[in-house]
């Protein structure tokens, strides 16, 4: 064998020994978000795919992707690996009032629903949150003195709640998004243990918390079902958010 084949064969071996190190079979997953994952596709059903990514098993939605790219020959660039966001964690304690003797117990059958703000497409939650407000002023009204109400009824017109036909209007209104929050398919459910605790992993994004009481119900209804509690909340990368519900007898 002359030197040049020897040459040629050299170089062959090496390309051959130390190609896998950097070229293997990938897909390319690319998010809405803009971010960017070169790995394997492992598992696709039910809108959800797993993407086995630096030996770390991911989930993600269908509805975040923009394509899947299927190369059986990427080439592997560290310095441009996504930057991957950490889940967050909703958590906290639902608990109702018992009686002067126990004090507060934990409100078991309660319901929690979690929706992601940009989820809500036709959702209108806005009557939810006048609503509670509306009701936290009219409860004022009637403690408050004749002199002093005209302050409260420039609030309740802002609502368009000053009357109790209005308040009923929006009552009805009301209950209407919340009952669109409990039973779109695009809310997470969670349910409450033995000591009024629950707890969800989340992607980071703006969420709205609606939790209804088994054992406390109101005389509106929006509660008449169980009292609620509503709040928008901002979960972000590796971070706990606390949410806790005390409904009272009144």
């Amino acid at each position: 064998m002359d030197n040049k084949s020897v040459l040629c064969l050299i170089i062959f071996l090496i390309i051959f020994i130390i190609s896998p190190l950097y070229v293997f079979p990938q897909h390319i997953l690319l998010l809405k978000s803009g971010e960017k994952f070169q790995g394997k596709l492992t598992e696709f059903k039910k809108g959800q795919l797993k993407f086995l990514f630096k030996n770390n098993v991911m989930t993600f939605n269908e509805k975040d992707l923009v394509s899947i790219i299927f190369d059986s020959s990427v080439v592997e660039k560290p310095k441009e690996d996504a930057v991957i966001k950490e889940d967050a964690v909703i958590k906290g304690v639902v608990t109702y009032y018992f009686n002067r003797n126990y004090g507060f117990k934990p409100d078991v059958g309660a319901d929690v629903y979690v929706i992601n703000d940009k989820d809500l497409e036709n959702i209108n939650v806005q009557p939810i949150i006048n609503f509670r407000n509306a009701k936290v002023i009219w409860h004022n009204l009637k403690l408050t003195d004749e002199s002093e109400r005209s302050g409260l009824i420039r609030q309740l017109e802002q609502y368009n709640a000053d009357t109790p036909e209005k308040l009923d209007t929006l009552d009805k209104k009301s209950c209407d998004a919340s009952l669109d929050i409990q039973y779109s398919h695009k809310a997470i459910k969670l349910s409450i243990d033995g000591s009024g605790s629950y707890s969800k992993k989340l992607e980071p994004g703006d969420y709205y918390v609606l939790i209804i009481s088994k054992n406390r119900t109101g005389m509106s209804m929006t509660e008449i079902s169980g009292k609620i509690l509503f709040k928008k909340i901002k979960l972000e990368s590796n971070t706990e958010e606390v949410v806790n519900a005390e409904f009272d007898q009144y």
